[in-house]
């Protein structure tokens, strides 16, 4: 059984994609006219040293 997550009737809708280098987002409307939208890089690849 299948179980959609969206309402039909919204006038916008939002996207998330998790990569390995970054995370993409962004809101778009009906139209498919993107709204906003924002890139952000992740560690991969990066040591991140711990103090203490």
């Amino acid at each position: 059984m299948e179980k959609y997550l969206y309402d039909v009737q919204s006038s916008y809708a939002a996207g998330v994609d998790i990569g390995g280098t970054k995370i993409n987002t962004g809101i778009i409307n009906r139209q498919g006219e993107v709204l906003y939208s924002f890139s952000l890089p992740t560690l991969a690849g990066k040591r991140v040293s711990s103090s203490g």
